[in-house]
This record gives structure tokens, C-alpha cells and sequence, in this order.
């Protein structure tokens, strides 16, 4: 904080015309290079917002594979079912020419 030479009888003055400076130096790590908080700050945004995304389309992904899956045990449990259905009957065929060539014989 730099004070400015106005003399302290108006209180109010000295604080109008007080500068802070803390935005002008600089912050450096261990390696002397600044570091630029806001640009942190809008990298550590981005990367939520990638993951977000990724995430949500992770989830779409899952829940289309989720429903080929679906249709495709249905589909394989109706052809099993059809099949039970045609030998089912193939059986009830073969016992009743069964059942016909015994009475003939």
C-alpha cells in the first residue's frame, strides 16, 4: 500500500487516493516463473468442463450400448422361443405319426 502525501487532517482523503500495488508484482514459484491465477483458474474450468463432457458422453455411450444389448437378448429369446415353438410342434407331429403308424400296425 502506497500512502499518498496528503496531509491526515481530512481522513477521508487519504484513503480515496491510497494505491494498492499487490496486483503489479508478481508471484513466482520456486523456479522463478510467475504464476497467473486467473489463467489456472480458467485451465482448472476447462479441464471440469472436458470432463463433464466426456463424462456425458461416456453415459450416452453406456446407455446405447445398454439398448443394442437389450434388443439383441430380446431378439435371440424370440427366436428361442420360436424355435421352442417349431420343435414343440415337430415333436407333437412325430408322436402323432407315431401314435397313427402303431394303431396301423
Amino acid at each position: 500500500v502506497i500512502k499518498p502525501k496528503i496531509p491526515e487532517a481530512i481522513p477521508v482523503l487519504p484513503q480515496i487516493f491510497t494505491n494498492h500495488v499487490r496486483a503489479c508484482v508478481p508471484v513466482v514459484n520456486d523456479q522463478g516463473e510467475e504464476l497467473k491465477f486467473a489463467d489456472d483458474d480458467k485451465r482448472k474450468m476447462a479441464a471440469k468442463e472436458k470432463e463433464a463432457d466426456e463424462r456425458m458422453i461416456h453415459e450416452k455411450l453406456v446407455e446405447q450400448e445398454s439398448k443394442n444389448m437389450e434388443g439383441k437378448l430380446q431378439r435371440a429369446l424370440e427366436a428361442l422361443e420360436g424355435q421352442s415353438g417349431v420343435f414343440a410342434e415337430r415333436r407333437r407331429l412325430m408322436k402323432q405319426r407315431e401314435k397313427e403308424s402303431f394303431e396301423l400296425s
